[in-house]
Parts: structure tokens; sequence; C-alpha cells
């Protein structure tokens, strides 16, 4: 990447080629649509790091952060499809990607409430609306302004880690960072940022559709009040694995 050690606010930085667009219409499609029946295992501990003496437990009483918009980088099936749930959730949504993705994204998100209008699922009203609160970025300081941003796409972890340290530096403060990442990665990545507190990963399983159980995972220094907001997200436009 060529502009991967250029501050974002300076360059108006843009994504990277990833493995993305190697996707047929066909299967990122086919995610769009079941992102909708996805379940989100959102267990309060659930880490994939063996627990150590020194990890602390989610408080009882954390707060739920206010969140106006959610941004999610990646215009892959994944992210169109959660960007849809969010949208169908009444959530204004700005996604980050190059532009041939985000004018596939677009493309599939209003095919995909073309068919809903179609079918009798939505009025020509809730659509226009629901497409409205629909914005396309390929400038990372477009994110700025985002509560919660969520990382869903097919990069290196050397890249991953770039789009981290930009965030920390453009995002807003107290703005939440969601990482594709677990483990080990998800510590560092967290670690590399002023706020580790705010980051946390979400990892879907390896079949590339949401269909399975995702996991909402904590780093190491995840706050809980952090958790506690992107769970009650996410669980609000998905089901919640018992």
């Amino acid at each position: 990447m060529n502009n991967a050690h250029t501050s974002p606010a300076s360059s108006g930085a843009t994504a990277p080629v990833s493995d993305d667009a190697a996707g047929s219409r066909a299967s990122v499609r086919a995610s769009v649509g079941a992102f909708v029946r996805c379940q989100i295992h959102t267990d309060p501990h659930a880490r994939a790091l063996p627990a150590t003496a020194g990890f602390s437990e989610q408080p009882a009483n954390d707060t739920v952060r206010p969140v106006g918009r959610v941004g999610i980088m990646g215009a892959n099936g994944m992210g169109i499809g959660l960007a849809r749930a969010l949208l169908d959730a009444d959530m204004p949504v700005t996604v980050f990607d190059r532009r041939e993705a985000l004018d596939q994204g677009r493309a599939l998100l209003r095919a995909s409430y073309t068919d809903a209008l179609t079918g009798g699922a939505l009025t020509a009203n809730q659509r226009y609306r629901r497409l409205a609160l629909f914005a396309a970025t390929e400038r990372f300081h477009h994110l700025k302004d985002c509560d919660l941003i969520i990382e869903v796409m097919s990069i290196d972890a050397k890249t991953r880690e770039t789009f981290f340290r930009w965030l920390d530096e453009t995002g807003k403060p107290g703005a939440v960072l969601v990482a594709n990442a677990s483990g080990s990665q998800l510590d560092g990545i967290a670690r590399l940022t002023r706020r580790p507190g705010d980051v946390l990963g979400l990892r879907f399983p390896d079949t590339g559709l949401p269909s399975k159980a995702a996991c909402l995972v904590r780093a190491r220094e995840t706050s809980g009040d952090a958790y506690t907001t992107t769970a009650e997200l996410l669980t609000g436009i998905c089901k919640l694995q018992a």
C-alpha cells in the first residue's frame, strides 16, 4: 500500500485493493441477504486469549454510549449486509472502501431494497428513507463523525494496523473501534492506539457468509461500556446466540 505511512488528515487516504474484489456478485448478494439472519455471540467474557490473572470482568453497571452514525470499513458482502441491517434499524451509515468496491456495494444495496419493495416487504418511502441514510466514501477522514466504526475488510495484518492508527488519529473521542480480529492480533491493534479501552473485535466464521454465529470479543483492555455499546447495537439487528 503506497500511502501506508501517510497521515489520513493530510492525504485524504483511500482504501487499498483487497481480496474482496475477487468475490462474485452472486456470493456478495447472498451475504447481504444472510446478514439479517446472523447470530452474534456476546458473552462479555469471550476472548481468544487464555484468561490471565490481571484480566478484569465486565462491571454490571456499564453505560451505553450514544451512537448516531456507524462507520463500516469494507463494502464487501459482509459490510453491505451489516449496512443494510443498520439502515433497517434507522441508523445512518458511512461505508469506506475503494471506488470500485463502493460502486458494487451501492448497487447491491439498492438491488436488495428493490427486491424487498417488489416483494412487499417495505414501501417506496421506506426504501427512499433507508437509502438516504447511506453514505459511501473512499476518503478515510469521512469516518471522523462516526460514533462506532466496524472493520470487515479482507486485508493483511499490516494494513489493518495502519488503518487503526489512522482511526485513532481521525476518529472522534469516545468512538468505539471494532476490528475484524481477535486474540494477540486484536491486543496488538489496541496497543497501537491511544484508546485501547475503545477497541474490540468481531469475528465471523471462515465460511465468508454470516449465517452462523459470529463472536464479539474483548481485547485485553476493552472497557465495559465500549463492549456493551457494541453488543447492544449488534444484538438489536441480529439474533442473539443463547
